[in-house]
């Protein structure tokens, strides 16, 4: 997921782990050389996130509020900061695997689960 900036992506693994991207974005238009003048992506790695105990299901991520929304099949909703990657909490709202998740501008966080029985 991108931020609303579209400078920070998060990504979620099956691997348990979610990776904070920082993208910049290069233009050269003013070069002389025909072959620096297109505009071009720089993304890095700033941090990964760890604690859930299976594969991610879902993420948001809020530049504004520093934080980092992940959930996963094992029912957990994980919150990181964003610039420091800094463990916050962990949810366990119904603990059926959560495949949507979504943060407010004023902080609430809203989790769907699918629950299958």
């Amino acid at each position: 997921t991108l931020d609303s900036t579209g400078s920070i992506l998060v990504t979620g693994s099956r691997d348990t782990t979610c990776v904070v991207w920082n993208i910049s974005s290069g233009d050269n238009r003013n070069s002389n050389n025909i072959n620096d003048q297109e505009s071009s992506s720089f993304i890095s790695p700033a941090v990964t996130l760890y604690g859930h105990t299976a594969d991610i299901t879902c993420l948001h991520v809020s530049t504004e509020l520093d934080l980092v929304a992940s959930g996963s099949l094992d029912g957990t909703c994980n919150m990181h900061t964003v610039e420091h990657g800094v463990y916050v909490r962990t949810l366990r709202p119904i603990g059926d695997p959560i495949i949507n998740i979504q943060l407010s501008t004023e902080r609430h966080i809203i989790t769907y689960s699918n629950r299958k029985r």
